[in-house]
């Protein structure tokens, strides 16, 4: 289902929100906002970043404003009396929904995350990150922390220590959306001791959940991994590239991003084309259409659909898009990347 395109220089995740708080068998949040307008946490961040902009259109209602990390500043196009909020775990929202094609615009500060930066930055977290992210279960498995500790070895740095268990998870178990995980029993120890395979949400829980066993703040975040290429400097980001991944607290640098997900286990773009494309009724000027695009008698989703060169829209998660038919001698409707046409006149 397509959600929202980005229009931007910089191919990054797209960030929703974190969770604090681990209960064994998931996440829960504690945390407040405020208006944006007010600033957005940064968490005393002392080192120096690029800042990059972009601008998002929804395609579907929403009150959640995807963004890089880490925010600086939202701006909506003719949103009046809505307001942005900004949470303290970096979750960026309005007070009230947007409608499907509201934009925003926005600016945000990626943190370094080079080894040699990550590797100075090797101070002690401020009491108030360590008691929030380094909290466990009482009833946590001893073993998860046995077995991290054997992991992380005579690794000296937060850095080093952080990169054994990514490196361990990334190469000692598969990805898999069919696992054996019961959502009812600690993720973390199951992944560690009984179970091959999982998919995104247990390895960000479970690299989260072993950090914290070492005293290391470390957090499980949501958001989407990427997007397909749809123009000149746009991405579509579909609800199949949903993800999960940690940040990890340095001292002076913030919260920084490392997915424990094997590669390649991220969605896949739409089909390539030629597809099929078809209406749902006659082609007559100045009618509603619902635009249908195919592949193999199977929907494409996420493909934007151009009449005579001017974009309606995105297909959704049955193919579908809804388009007028202008008043026009000759009718050209595309579903882009190019190769596939169909031609009414």
């Amino acid at each position: 289902m397509p959600l929202f395109v980005v229009n931007s220089s910089e191919t990054t995740y797209w960030r929703q929100t974190a969770y604090t708080d681990y209960t064994g068998t998931g996440w829960e949040q504690s945390a407040d906002d405020r208006p944006i307008s007010e600033g957005v946490p940064n968490d005393d961040r002392t080192v120096d970043s690029q800042i990059i902009e972009y601008e998002v259109t929804v395609l579907t209602d929403t009150r959640s404003l995807p963004t890089a990390w880490q925010p600086k500043s939202v701006s909506l196009s003719n949103q009046s009396g809505t307001t942005v909020r900004a949470s303290t775990v970096g979750g960026v929202s309005t007070d009230r929904s947007l409608s499907k094609g509201a934009t925003y615009t926005a600016t945000s500060s990626p943190p370094p995350r080079d080894a040699t930066t990550l590797r100075q930055a090797d101070g002690r977290a401020p009491d108030n990150i360590r008691q929030t992210y380094t909290q466990l279960p009482a009833d946590t498995p001893d073993r998860v922390g046995e077995r991290t500790a054997e992991i992380v070895g005579g690794e000296q740095t937060r850095y080093d220590r952080v990169m054994a268990v990514h490196d361990w998870l990334e190469s000692n178990k598969g990805y898999s959306l069919q696992t054996d995980i019961d959502s009812s029993q600690p993720i973390a120890d199951q992944l560690l001791f009984e179970v091959d395979e999982a998919y995104c949400q247990h390895f960000a829980t479970t690299m989260a959940a072993m950090l914290r066993s070492q005293d290391i703040p470390a957090r499980y975040v949501v958001g989407f991994a990427g997007g397909s290429p749809v123009g000149d400097g746009e991405s579509l980001v579909t609800s199949d590239r949903a993800h999960a991944w940690v940040e990890v607290y340095f001292e002076g640098v913030g919260w920084v991003r490392f997915d424990p997900t094997p590669g390649g286990s991220l969605p896949v773009d739409s089909p390539q084309p030629p597809y099929d494309l078809s209406l749902n009724r006659s082609a007559v000027v100045g009618a509603d259409v619902a635009v249908n695009v195919e592949k193999n008698d199977s929907a494409v989703v996420g493909v934007p659909v151009y009449v005579n060169d001017e974009r309606v829209g995105w297909t959704d998660a049955s193919g579908e898009t809804p388009a007028t038919l202008p008043y026009a001698e000759e009718i050209t409707i595309t579903a882009r990347p190019r190769g596939s046409e169909t031609k009414y006149s």
